[in-house]
């Protein structure tokens, strides 16, 4: 698959997934650390998404729990595979 072919997301997608329990500054600041860590620019993969969540699930108490639910979420509305779609559309 070409690299053209695989969907990308904005970083403010994985905030979207966190913001209802953290709040919206606090869940952008934690992806934006998360993926600075990574070493991870936007856009970023479906691959990248899940690995972002999961490495913010790490964390310990609300912000990691919050992080596995979001996981869940991100996996259902990304697909199972790559695909075009992203989940803005």
């Amino acid at each position: 698959m070409a690299d053209d072919e695989v969907a990308t997301h904005p970083k403010t997608v994985l905030a979207a997934f966190l913001q209802q329990n953290l709040g919206v500054e606090k869940a952008t600041a934690t992806v934006d650390d998360a993926c600075r860590s990574l070493g991870f620019s936007e856009p970023l993969t479906r691959a990248q998404c899940l690995e972002t969540l999961e490495h913010i699930a790490l964390q310990p108490g609300i912000v990691g729990i919050t992080a596995r639910f979001a996981k869940s979420r991100a996996i259902l509305a990304l697909g199972t595979a790559p695909s075009r779609r992203t989940l803005t559309d």
